[in-house]
């Protein structure tokens, strides 16, 4: 590492009797920190390089789990499992009774391969063809094994064996096998007693539709009951495929009913097998369309304008069921707003077109006016409108005027007539077009006031509620006073009055007394205006 002192070495010192010699291991300061550096850089150098490593180690192991996304390693599969349906889950046998293991094989159109076993053989035994029979009482379990291509697949039935009852007649004997054709706890069914003749005739096979029609294009699921007998007395097996143009894994079988769900025209095929290898095969074909069809509004706008008839169209388009008609279409003789139009496929699937409007102008000239009243009563403030109505009504120019014969009586803006004072008057409304005209009456009732001032009595009377032409009423309004009059009283106190004609107190005082009054008082009455209301029409 260092360099070596060896000059110290050849020429020591000596203190004392001791010679001091530099140890060769001693350095030089400078190499020593050069050395330090050296390690630092080496250091920060495999820092670097782990983290390189860590980064690759990282890409890498990304790029390995995207690869495997895309070639759908972890993707679920929806693919429906073969599976075994039996048609009794549990036997109830008597000694000596048998029956038969019915099952359908559910979700393959491979073929493949039964066999049967028992839980124990001394209750019940069963051969190859799935025939059980009650040997001795007590509980066993049989068990169904289907092997497709070398992958096996199970399912079990219960088997309970009772004591049996002897029937008279029968010298003591357990009855004999009787196939009937429905197998079941009740009603076993059984192959052929050896040594009699077996037909062996195929199966029966009946494919009914409780929901939707054979080829006929639907927009519900389809519902397909199977019902199948065997005839030869062997075991009954059925198979189920579906051929369909989309993702046929929507179809389910249960209870030997079949729904088909998947869009798009499905072969539902069912194989009914017999334990004798007798087949019978019968297919349906199921067409289910549940998406609506595409429409397009022709002209394809929000508002369309004409001059004429104009004929609007919604266009139809279905890839699979095909619409009912190419096109529905609706002719317009007039304007109409917030229209729509619908079509329909052959599913029963329906598309309707946004809403749109129509308008149409028609370049006509106007023929005549009318007014929804020819006579009009108002009273005086009161207002009412008339309405015009112009022909034809598809007249290009429908602008009017309105006028009135005495505006003192009555007003009219816009067809608004405004009855003013009572009196008569006439108004008239005038097509621009044409210069037709219409006219209504109007009369206009209301009071009409006539006063007279400096009364020295007045008496009012009431206002009518309902008033009509001719009828009155008085008002009275205290207007001012009179001169002053006195009241002369003589000897015999006999009182006497003069006319007011005095202009103040002292002024018919003094009258009083020169009259020969003993006792002189003055007067002074109220002065009104009488007003009397009359209600005119005229």
């Amino acid at each position: 590492m260092g360099k070596k002192n060896s000059a110290n070495k050849e020429n020591p010192e000596t203190f004392g009797n001791t010679d001091l010699n530099l140890d060769e291991n001693f350095y030089d300061v400078g190499d020593i920190k050069k050395e330090q550096d050296d390690q630092k850089d080496y250091e920060k150098s495999k820092k670097k390089k782990i983290i390189v490593i860590i980064i690759l180690a990282v890409i890498l192991a990304v790029l390995v789990f995207f690869l495997i996304f895309k070639s759908g390693l972890f993707k679920k599969d929806n693919t429906p499992k073969p599976e075994i349906s039996l048609l009794s889950k549990e036997l109830n046998l008597k000694n000596g009774e048998s029956a038969n293991i019915s099952f359908t094989i559910l979700n393959t159109s491979v073929n493949g391969t039964a066999s049967f076993e028992s839980s124990d053989s001394s209750v019940v035994t069963v051969d190859n063809n799935g025939k059980v029979v009650a040997v001795g009482e007590g509980k066993a379990i049989i068990t169904v094994i289907y092997d497709i291509e070398g992958k096996k697949i199970t399912n079990t039935c219960n088997v309970v064996v009772e004591k049996s009852t002897t029937e008279p007649g029968n010298n003591g004997q357990e009855p004999t096998d009787n196939p009937t054709d429905n197998p079941g706890p009740n009603n076993p069914q059984t192959n052929p007693t050896p040594g009699k003749t077996n037909t062996k005739a195929a199966p029966s096979l009946t494919l009914s539709f409780t929901s939707g029609k054979e080829n006929t294009w639907t927009n519900k699921d389809v519902v397909i009951k199977t019902t199948a007998k065997s005839n030869s007395g062997g075991a009954l097996t059925l198979k189920y495929t579906v051929n369909c143009n989309k993702d046929c894994s929507y179809t389910t079988v249960k209870n030997n009913t079949i729904t088909v769900i998947n869009e798009g025209a499905s072969v539902v095929t069912v194989y009914a097998n017999d334990s004798y290898n007798n087949q019978t095969v019968k297919s349906v074909t199921v067409k289910i369309d549940k998406t609506k069809p595409k429409v397009t509004l022709s002209p394809n706008n929000v508002t369309t304008t004409s001059t004429t008839d104009i004929e609007m169209c919604a266009i139809c388009q279905d890839a699979d069921s095909k619409c009912k008609q190419d096109k529905v279409c609706k002719k317009y003789t007039a304007s109409a707003s917030n229209q729509t139009l619908t079509v329909e496929d052959n599913a029963g699937n329906k598309s309707t077109t946004n809403a749109f409007n129509v308008v149409i102008n028609k370049n006509s000239g106007v023929t005549g006016v009318t007014l929804n009243k020819t006579t009009l009563s108002l009273t005086v403030g009161t207002s009412e409108t008339l309405k015009a109505t112009i022909a034809p009504s598809t007249a290009t120019n429908k602008n009017v005027t309105w006028t009135s014969s005495n505006t003192s009586v009555a007003t009219v803006s816009n067809g608004t007539v405004k009855g003013i004072k009572p009196g008569t008057a006439t108004i008239t409304v005038k097509t621009q077009d044409g210069l037709k005209t219409a006219t209504c009456k109007v009369t206009v009732c209301g009071w009409v006031e006539e006063s007279v001032n400096n009364q020295t009595s007045c008496t009012a009377s009431k206002e009518p509620t309902s008033p009509k032409a001719g009828d009155s009423y008085i008002t009275c309004k205290q207007s001012g006073y009179t001169k002053y009059r006195y009241v002369l009283y003589d000897k015999n106190n006999n009182r006497k009055y003069s006319s007011y004609q005095y202009e103040s107190p002292a002024a018919a005082t003094s009258a009083c007394k020169s009259a020969g009054g003993v006792t002189c008082k003055y007067e002074r009455s109220v002065t009104y205006t009488k007003t009397t209301n009359t209600y005119k029409c005229s």
